[in-house]
């Protein structure tokens, strides 16, 4: 250690790989994935009893002690495959990490060596649409029916004319929902759609959303670290491990081998 850091040992704080984590019995720090829809529910409960419903309040404003209640709609149709994947000896699995620890990957590798598998789509359809998916705030939205209160995957909201939250999660009807995948919030889409040849935006049509909203679904299903689904589509995904990783280093431009070589995150 340099002669400050060893003159100031109290803020010294040392990294230690896992090796070291397991045989000194330090815990591990785990994310916290207990349901936030209870917790965020009860904050906001709590919130509207102390401060809102006052004398003082009521007169400047009448507030509703209703919730505002939306009208769902779902991405999973009669025939709908958003959810189907295909494995191995011609099976399908609506879960990757099941479908693959029970089947295998849907085609082998002829290099015996190779152990790495990908999940892709085929085939995929491009819309003439912009997305742009944000989480400015927390809009999680309840469903008082279910004891987690957190909507079932592939359902989507309006909330005005061009925006929509749509819920990616591992909550699904007829299955057993397993806690340790989270209770992640909705993404909040702005969807802007343009007429051909045009820079105006104009409000698009029905039938769109559902297919764009679907794309975004597929999308979370192309994340290589883990089979687990995700909540976010890898377009996001990827560029925010990139936003963390980014400051660690210390030149920061860009190497020649990364500009002339292909990247894999």
């Amino acid at each position: 250690m340099s002669d400050d850091a060893r003159r100031n040992a109290d803020k010294v704080f040392p990294c230690l790989n896992k090796t070291l984590h397991r045989a000194l019995n330090i815990p591990f720090p785990a994310p916290d994935k207990s349901n936030r829809y209870l917790r965020y529910r009860t904050e906001i409960d709590n919130f509207k009893k102390k401060y809102l419903y006052s004398t003082e309040i009521e007169q400047f404003i009448k507030v509703n002690a209703e919730w505002l209640r939306c009208e769902p709609y779902t991405l999973i149709g009669k025939n709908s495959t958003l959810n189907t994947l295909e494995f191995g000896k011609g099976k399908t699995d609506t879960e990757p990490k099941n479908g693959m620890r029970l089947y295998g990957p849907k085609t082998l590798s002829p290099d015996l060596k190779t152990v790495f598998f990908f999940i892709c789509h085929l085939p995929d359809v491009h819309m003439a649409s912009t997305v742009n998916a944000y989480m400015k705030g927390a809009l999680p939205g309840f469903v008082d029916s279910q004891t987690q209160l957190m909507p079932y995957s592939f359902t989507y909201f309006p909330i005005n004319k061009n925006q929509y939250l749509l819920y990616n999660n591992g909550l699904q009807k007829d299955t057993i929902f397993d806690a340790k995948e989270g209770y992640p919030f909705p993404m909040k889409l702005s969807v802007q759609y343009f007429a051909p040849n045009s820079t105006l935006s104009i409000q698009a049509e029905e039938g769109i959303i559902p297919g764009l909203f679907e794309q975004i679904c597929r999308f979370s299903q192309l994340y290589w670290k883990s089979v687990s689904r995700q909540s976010l589509p890898v377009t996001l995904r990827y560029p925010e491990m990139l936003a963390q990783i980014v400051p660690h280093f210390a030149r920061p431009e860009l190497p020649r081998t990364g500009k002339e070589t292909l990247w894999f995150l």
